[in-house]
């Protein structure tokens, strides 16, 4: 059941990451905000998960 989780939660931070990559490939002012945005939402995705894992594993 954990496994699975983790999993669906690993593809869903991929599909975000390469969405924002494929969808912003050029570098005008407005889209380098984008992108940053993008980072930002990669990054916070990132830390939720490792929060979910470290309470499951506490």
């Amino acid at each position: 059941m954990l496994k699975e989780f983790l999993t669906k939660l690993v593809i869903i931070i991929g599909f975000m990451a390469s969405t924002c990559v494929l969808f912003y490939p050029q570098e005008t002012a407005r889209q380098k905000a984008v992108k940053i945005g993008c980072y930002l939402g990669d990054i916070s995705a990132v830390i939720f998960v490792v929060e979910i894992i470290q309470k499951y594993f506490s």
